[in-house]
């Protein structure tokens, strides 16, 4: 049994930061977690985390206009987006899948279905039905929290608008439009994160014959998007890998409000190499140690290779990486992603590439001393994607199978049309 301790070094809600604050929103408490050093028999050695409650991420559809289906994100205030140097293009408001804390300590609710339903109603909506698409605990960004998200799709009363006005809603057959804009980094004060490109990619394996039988549309922005204007913003708790900041905003669409909140800022960024045979038969794995999760048994995540950029091109990190973790010299690399956030809840932004197992030769790892990371391990891509809910796949893991399974699926079309994704057809199987 490991020797694992946790200490609580940071508290908002000690500090009277609670009348601002909203679950899932904002950090709540700074944990020091304690464990046996990886590489040093009988030595301690600790990390500090963030402790959020777990989510509920729900995708909402609903029949549009001519009977056909929609599918609907709302503005997500996001302020460590908001003035940040390093992330250039996001103005603090992100398009997200609406996202829900669940009432009691990371566990879904007896009644499901009931629950859910509750919070969709305290958002001026009706639920019509709703449907697991991942539910399985997926960490969401574990080098930093122990976050865990399960993913869903709730049908919605058609032609409802939610009281606060934030939802925007979308005909299905732009999906793929805009899976393809997003996964390239989005555009300019156009942007979603990891957490809701996931469960969209689900959504398009879901849908996939009635959204492959429709003739595939261009997304469009129906409404402009506000921006979020940074009055004040100063570090109130440094840390090596993130600090926790506290800004004072105002939203453009509402600018005599004024807001604070507390939001996490990453050192650096982050790049990603996804290793896979020729063929597109395997991807390679590595088993990696994530300390906040330690303390539910639960720290083992199997990973594609990645780091912090320190004056390096995410490409450089990208192909740096793998050879210090997964021990594989790639002769090249291609870029599977844009940079992309993993949650609104911190700076971070991390791009993805891909790299050929047959194009290059194997090395040995080169770990630090506080990394325990084992050798990588051939899964089977089929296997990978037919069981995405497992809770030993973090959340970037999960959706670059998704992106790769979905270039598989574009040679499969049916060459049949209809015009538009039919709502019945989709409703049906909600």
């Amino acid at each position: 049994m490991k020797k694992v301790s946790t200490e609580k070094v940071y508290d908002n809600y000690e500090k009277g930061f609670n009348g601002r604050m909203n679950l899932s929103d904002l950090p709540e408490v700074q944990q020091k977690v304690t464990y046996p050093h990886p590489n040093k028999e009988g030595e301690m050695t600790s990390q500090n985390y963030i402790e959020y409650e777990d989510l509920a991420v729900v995708v909402f559809i609903r029949k549009g206009k001519n009977n056909e289906m929609e599918f609907g994100l709302i503005e997500k205030e996001a302020p460590a987006f908001a003035n940040d140097e390093e992330a250039k293009g996001y103005y603090g408001i992100l398009l997200e899948a609406p996202t829900f804390a669940f009432p009691q300590k990371n566990e879904v609710p007896e009644n499901m279905s009931l629950w859910l339903e509750e919070q969709i109603l305290n958002m001026g909506l009706e639920m019509k039905g709703f449907s697991a698409l991942d539910d399985s605990k997926t960490a969401v960004c574990q080098s930093f929290t122990n976050q865990n998200a399960r993913f869903y799709v709730a049908g919605i009363k058609e032609s409802e608008q939610d009281i606060q006005n934030k939802m925007h809603w979308f005909p299905l057959s732009s999906l793929v439009s805009y899976l393809n804009m997003q996964r390239m980094g989005g555009e300019d004060n156009l942007h979603s994160s990891i957490q809701t490109l996931y469960p969209l990619e689900l959504l398009y394996k879901k849908y996939k014959k009635e959204i492959q039988k429709a003739e595939q549309t261009e997304f469009k922005l129906d409404r402009e998007l506000p921006k979020l204007i940074v009055e004040k913003s100063q570090k109130t708790n440094p840390g090596y890998r993130f600090s926790i900041w506290e800004a004072t905003y105002k939203n453009s669409r509402n600018p005599e409000e004024v807001k604070v909140a507390t939001c996490l800022k990453s050192r650096s960024n982050a790049g990603n190499c996804v290793l896979m045979a020729e063929d597109g038969e395997k991807m390679y794995l590595s088993p990696q140690r994530r300390s906040p999760y330690m303390i539910v048994g639960e720290d083992l995540k199997k990973e594609v290779a990645g780091g912090l950029t320190e004056g390096e091109s995410y490409e450089e990190t990208a192909t740096r990486e793998l050879v210090e973790e997964q021990g594989f010299n790639a002769s090249s690399v291609e870029p599977l992603t844009g940079p992309l956030a993993a949650t609104p809840l911190n700076n971070e932004l991390s791009q993805a590439f891909l790299a050929h197992y047959e194009q290059g030769t194997e090395t040995s790892q080169h770990l630090d001393e506080q990394e325990a990371i084992g050798k990588k391990q051939a899964k089977s891509f089929k296997d990978l994607y037919e069981n995405i809910q497992n809770s030993e796949l973090p959340l970037t893991t999960k959706y670059y199978i998704m992106l790769k399974a979905r270039e598989k699926d574009e040679n499969l079309k049916p060459s049949e049309k209809n015009g538009q994704v039919n709502a019945s057809e989709v409703e049906e199987r909600i």
